[in-house]
């Protein structure tokens, strides 16, 4: 699976808020690290959830990676 440069940015902003907080970010502390308005968030994680890049997993807080995200983004948890 291809992805945009964008979506390798939330990518990587969600592991590295979860690798500094230990817990899962929201929109609106994805909103505040990529310094763009919670609305953009919104609209853009909702479309990786549509095509399949990010996934809801039941019993977590905020927006969690999926499994799989090291294949299609295998810089996630470099950065």
């Amino acid at each position: 699976m291809k992805i945009s440069k964008r979506q390798r940015e939330y990518l990587n902003a969600i592991a590295v808020f979860v690798e500094a907080n230990g817990y899962n970010p929201t929109q609106a502390d994805l909103a505040r690290q990529l310094g763009v308005h919670r609305n953009t968030v919104y609209e853009t994680v909702r479309n990786m959830r549509a095509e399949g890049i990010l996934t809801d997993r039941k019993g977590t807080r905020g927006i969690a990676l999926p499994d799989h995200a090291a294949t299609y983004a295998p810089r996630v948890y470099q950065d």
